[in-house]
């Protein structure tokens, strides 16, 4: 899986890196993205996510990861499988 950080960046610079690595994803048949968002004080961030997320006609579904692997602060996406045109 691909994953991306967005510990200490704006919702801007957040947003810029999750479009640009999902397309990267979908471009290149990876199927499978880990955010980690962090928790705490970045629920404005998760939230901003998962609005992003939702909102993607590339996103197939995504999770939070479990306790072990990030909890809340990750999130496991599945991006869908790119038609051969």
């Amino acid at each position: 899986a691909h994953t991306i950080d967005l510990h200490n960046l704006n919702l801007i610079q957040s947003g810029n890196i999750v479009h640009q690595t999902i397309d990267h994803c979908y471009n290149n048949q990876n199927r499978y993205l880990k955010i980690i968002t962090g928790k705490g004080e970045t629920a404005t961030l998760k939230t901003a996510v998962i609005e992003w997320l939702t909102t993607n006609s590339k996103i197939l579904g995504f999770k939070s990861a479990p306790n072990s692997d990030g909890g809340a602060g990750c999130l496991y996406v599945l991006i869908k499988k790119r038609r051969n045109t």
